[in-house]
């Protein structure tokens, strides 16, 4: 069995690799409607990869987010992950993907948000089960 931090840092990339995918692909929707949507057969292979991709990361991120969410004492620790690890890999293939710069600013608030998430989940060792084991 998967430990819920591996569980919801997963999800959080699958849900950056659906995101990615989506925007690659509506990148080259774009840039096909400047052709006059003249598709070749390499466009459509890659429009059905972006698809393909973008429909198995959504299935893996909701499968690792649901496994993160059951094999968790609360659901503080994979919500929070989800959503830290999530941010982290949009910026990082954001940057190597699309060339979007990462301002000071950002990481600062980033840098505070996974110091925040650190000390709730240090915190949330100590919150008792929501339900009573039989």
């Amino acid at each position: 069995m998967f430990s819920p931090v591996l569980l919801a840092t997963s999800s959080g990339l699958f849900a950056c690799l659906a995101s990615t995918s989506g925007k690659l692909l509506s990148k080259l929707l774009d840039d096909l409607e400047d052709k006059y949507f003249e598709y070749d057969l390499q466009d459509q292979v890659y429009a059905g990869f972006l698809i393909t991709l973008l429909i198995s990361s959504n299935l893996l991120m909701g499968n690792f987010f649901a496994k993160s969410l059951a094999a968790s004492k609360n659901t503080i620790l994979p919500i929070s992950l989800n959503f830290t690890s999530n941010i982290i890999f949009s910026a990082v293939f954001g940057y190597s993907c699309f060339g979007e710069l990462v301002s000071w600013n950002w990481i600062v608030g980033v840098t505070f948000t996974v110091i925040g998430v650190v000390l709730i989940c240090q915190s949330s060792e100590n919150i008792p089960h929501k339900f009573k084991e039989s």
